[in-house]
């Protein structure tokens, strides 16, 4: 039985639109142990996110919310260049695929913040935490204007509505925002430092939000659209301003296609507060894929390269590349990738000879198709007198031209005169 067949079946409904509601209305009745029970039993590897896939084929909205779920590959590698960290927010946390993977990878978190602005997805996102028996909060709202629907705490494995989530800082955040999408600008303390993001693009706002939330140490791994890389005005001085405080750390180009329902290619852009230095760190991975049918994949292979050059800051040709800040500075604080790290691979020069020797033989095969052809066109004959003798002086002409020297020849008759000098 497939896990969607399970989950309508634990939910006793025929429709797959039906099940968000009756998961809410079961986590908070007496039935709440029982439910998570049954799930648990049926939920199978929970290394991975089972409910991510269940949920974006089936419930999200795409065209609205620019719901993009993170595969399990840009996952794992987000977690795996993600700083360690005791307390951890996932901004836009979806059904929690990014939480997910980076406790795989740093299990020594104490606590979890998840936002999520999607009432259809939350059940979802509460059963992933309860059944791992993570301590986490979880906030139904809106992220960018901090409105609060419903609050959420779960404490070894019980789930309850809290009054109002708690002021705290955290460690480390990470999020998959949706991408450039239209937003109403706030001015208030997330923002003052940095500036405003642009009405019709909230990426930089998800950042700094996200930003605002960590410690004085923190560090923030994001996913956002290469367009934040180098768009002017004021993302422009958004990003130059990140510059100047050194919090842009590292910057990963991804392959394209890599989500289900966006092509488009993204980067995982790493931030640090607290940095002394302004380099920026570059990695260009628009090749490390696996092709697929529906979408392409970050494997295994990719994700071990994409890390170990990341934590070792190595500058690799045509992979890789440390940028110090006058290099920064001399670009006006475009960090789109090309400019860093240079793929361009030079053709192979062939030596000369080679290349002669192919001269001649494409010479040899002109000499023989133009011979070819003068003897077909030498065959020709006018049924006028007039038009006979033109075409006996085109002959004539055709023919002195078909007896000219040929390259070898020529080169040929060279080397004689050359060894008699």
């Amino acid at each position: 039985m497939t896990i969607r067949e399970s989950i309508l079946e634990i939910c006793g409904v025929k429709e797959v639109f039906e099940v968000p509601q009756t998961l809410m209305t079961k986590l908070f009745s007496p039935e709440q142990s029982d439910l998570l029970a049954r799930i648990a039993i049926i939920y199978g590897d929970r290394q991975l996110d089972q409910f991510r896939d269940f949920f974006q084929e089936e419930g999200a909205d795409r065209k609205k919310l620019k719901q993009d779920y993170t595969p399990d590959g840009v996952a794992e590698l987000l977690a795996r260049v993600s700083r360690s960290g005791k307390s951890l927010a996932d901004i836009c946390a979806g059904t929690g695929s990014l939480t997910i993977q980076y406790l795989n990878h740093h299990p020594d978190v104490e606590f979890v913040r998840c936002e999520e602005f999607s009432a259809r997805v939350i059940p979802f996102l509460l059963i992933n935490l309860a059944i791992r028996k993570i301590d986490a909060e979880v906030i139904h709202g809106d992220s960018l204007t901090r409105e609060h629907f419903n609050v959420y705490a779960i404490r070894d494995g019980v789930i309850r509505q809290i009054d109002s989530p708690t002021d705290r800082k955290v460690d480390v955040v990470i999020s998959n925002p949706p991408y450039s999408m239209a937003w109403t600008p706030i001015s208030d303390e997330r923002f003052d430092r940095y500036g405003l993001a642009p009405k019709t693009k909230a990426d930089f706002a998800f950042l700094l939000h996200g930003f605002h939330q960590l410690e004085e140490d923190g560090a923030m791994s994001l996913i956002l659209p290469h367009g934040v890389l180098f768009r002017g005005n004021s993302e422009g001085t958004i990003r130059q301003q990140l510059l100047e405080h050194g919090v842009i750390d590292s910057i990963i180009g991804l392959a394209p296609n890599l989500f289900l329902n966006t092509g488009i290619p993204v980067a995982i852009l790493l931030l640090r507060k607290g940095r002394s230095q302004k380099d920026v760190f570059f990695v260009d991975a628009k090749d490390e894929f696996t092709k697929g049918k529906a979408q392409n994949s970050l494997d295994v292979e990719h994700i071990k390269k994409i890390a170990a050059v990341v934590s070792l800051r190595m500058t690799t040709e045509r992979f890789s590349y440390l940028a110090d800040w006058e290099e920064l500075v001399e670009n006006g604080f475009n960090l789109n990738i090309p400019r860093y790290v240079d793929t361009f691979i030079p053709e192979e020069v062939q030596p000369l000879g080679v290349i002669l020797r192919e001269l001649i033989e494409i010479d040899k095969e002109i000499a023989e198709t133009e011979r070819e052809f003068a003897r077909l066109f030498g065959q020709l004959v006018a049924t006028d007198p007039t038009e006979q003798e033109e075409l006996e002086n085109d002959q004539q002409l055709l023919s002195k031209y078909v007896d000219k020297p040929s390259l070898s020849e020529l080169i040929k008759e060279e080397s004689e005169q050359l060894t008699l000098w």
